[in-house]
């Protein structure tokens, strides 16, 4: 997983925050070791408590999970949406070297593109992503680099730099070579959609349209 940016600017305030509330911490904890040493002997640490560790502590636990409870977003210290999970989808292309058998037959896309079946998976977390591309065809593709955007009157967007490496069994004219894609986050038919578009750098020089749905657990 690598950082992404963001345009909430709430995000150096909320570690400083962590900051005060460790050291508000460690200050009283230290305070009141003397007296519960003597009550609780043995249960406790020998040395005391410094800062580096709780902050530390306390921003694993909101950077893993607690970012993600409601009561966060409620007050806006997170704005940026849970892309966790797979989501199931296709890719129209404007290459022309997609095999008859890996083109999405049951999909009309406009123009001259061709739409290729493929998946996302995606981790997430408060200050870190990767994006997993996984087509049906001779190569995938990672994430490098991200920024996730949820400025008022727009849809939210993920934004990602990748970088697509060949399969070992791929035809010796497929190359590794970078591309972005910029996908926008919508609600359809009840259901949560990533829709936009890609293009990838001069070694390949191909472009498109990209369209996912978040796949349940039923799913």
């Amino acid at each position: 997983m690598h950082t992404y940016s963001t345009d909430n600017p709430l995000r150096p305030k909320v570690l400083g925050l962590f900051g005060l509330i460790s050291y508000l911490i460690v200050s009283i904890l230290n305070s009141l070791m003397p007296v519960l040493q003597e009550n609780i002997a043995g249960f406790l640490p020998t040395s005391p408590l410094t800062w580096g560790v709780v902050f530390g502590l306390i921003f694993k636990g909101f950077n893993s999970r607690a970012w993600n409870w409601d009561i966060f977003r409620d007050i806006e210290l997170v704005k940026v949406p849970d892309f966790n999970g797979k989501w199931t989808g296709y890719y129209a292309t404007s290459s022309q070297d997609v095999p008859q058998s890996k083109i999405k037959q049951d999909c009309t896309v406009e123009g001259d593109l061709t739409p290729v079946k493929a998946e996302l998976d995606i981790k997430q977390d408060w200050r870190n992503i990767c994006v997993h591309f996984d087509p049906v065809t001779s190569s995938s593709s990672d994430s490098c680099a991200a920024s996730i955007l949820t400025q008022d009157g727009y849809w939210p967007s993920l934004t990602y730099q990748y970088k697509n490496e060949p399969y070992p069994e791929s035809d010796e004219d497929m190359k590794t070579h970078d591309g972005t894609a910029d996908l926008d986050l919508k609600q359809e038919d009840g259901k949560q959609v990533l829709e936009g578009h890609y293009y990838t750098g001069s070694s390949r020089e191909s472009y498109g349209k990209l369209r996912f749905e978040r796949m349940t657990e039923d799913s």
